[in-house]
């Protein structure tokens, strides 16, 4: 993608190395999307240093990641046991709603907001769809729990 493409709206960039290749605050919002479980902390601290140059100031940065204080690391063990890739193996760093806020705020960004989503909805799908969206439906009205499978945090550029 050319950089004078960047101004339209809705335009998509994939990045797979540092530094990425824009000017200063040119994004409105930016996601990182399971990603940096996968990182070190050094590495995140260079990418999320990267992402906050790039945003506007008061840019919103999105970002989702396992939710270690869930059932999730019991689902990973078992995951990587059955299937083909080892997830223990690939998460490096683990994340609950406290550590995710404070990695972020510690690297100036202000929390808008962290929660929790997916439980087991998904997992029923090759069952049933209908089923899966029956229990997804149930699972966002009654578990309020901040259990779920996977941290989305919502984090603005101060």
């Amino acid at each position: 993608m050319q950089n004078q493409n960047i101004k339209k709206k809705n335009n998509k960039f994939y990045s797979t190395g540092l530094p990425l290749p824009f000017k200063n605050n040119t994004f409105d919002v930016v996601t990182i999307l399971e990603v940096i479980e996968h990182c070190n902390k050094i590495d995140n601290t260079k990418i999320i240093k990267e992402i906050y140059r790039v945003l506007k100031p008061g840019g919103i940065l999105i970002a989702t990641t396992p939710n270690y204080f869930s059932l999730w690391p019991l689902l990973e063990k078992l995951i990587s046991f059955f299937g083909p890739v080892d997830y223990t193996k690939q998460h490096v760093n683990y994340f609950n709603k406290k550590k995710l806020s404070f990695f972020f705020e510690k690297n100036n960004f202000i929390k808008q907001k962290v929660s929790t989503f997916i439980y087991f909805s998904p997992f029923v799908a090759s069952l049933s769809w209908s089923l899966s969206n029956l229990m997804e439906k149930i699972e966002n009205n009654f578990f309020k729990t901040g259990f779920g499978f996977l941290l989305c945090g919502v984090f603005k550029k101060k």
